[in-house]
């Protein structure tokens, strides 16, 4: 494991399926951008990890889901953001892909599937 300044891989690895939900800190997430940016061993990691999110949301696209079941959790999530407007799903699909676009970890082919599939959701939803 490489120790690359005051993050370590270790800090990264025990955080780094919380950043990529989002669920750390702006700060905490720049740390671990900057680490993988700099670390082989966790830029593979973490690219193991999407890619293996990419074949877990292939395989069960959003649109299978019961749409009153995509609305309750559409409702709990718009409850813990604190938001007195529902957030949009294009929105939600722009807040969930964010961190795909800003990662180094992510190689462009990535990217643009992540960018279609928010187009094919925006599509769908006007």
């Amino acid at each position: 494991m490489a120790d690359l300044g005051p993050v370590t891989c270790l800090f990264v690895l025990q955080r780094l399926n919380s950043f990529l939900d989002r669920e750390v800190d702006e700060a905490t997430a720049d740390l671990i951008r900057q680490h993988i940016s700099q670390c082989e061993e966790c830029s593979d990691e973490a690219e193991c990890w999407m890619m293996l999110r990419q074949v877990v949301r292939r395989a069960y696209p959003p649109s299978t889901a019961p749409p009153d079941l995509i609305e309750r959790v559409n409702a709990l999530i718009d409850s813990h953001t604190g938001s007195a407007e529902p957030a949009t799903a294009s929105a939600r699909s722009r807040g969930l892909n964010r961190w795909e676009r800003e990662s180094p970890a992510v190689a462009s082919g990535e990217r643009a599937e992540a960018e279609r599939d928010e187009a094919t959701a925006d599509r769908l939803n006007s």
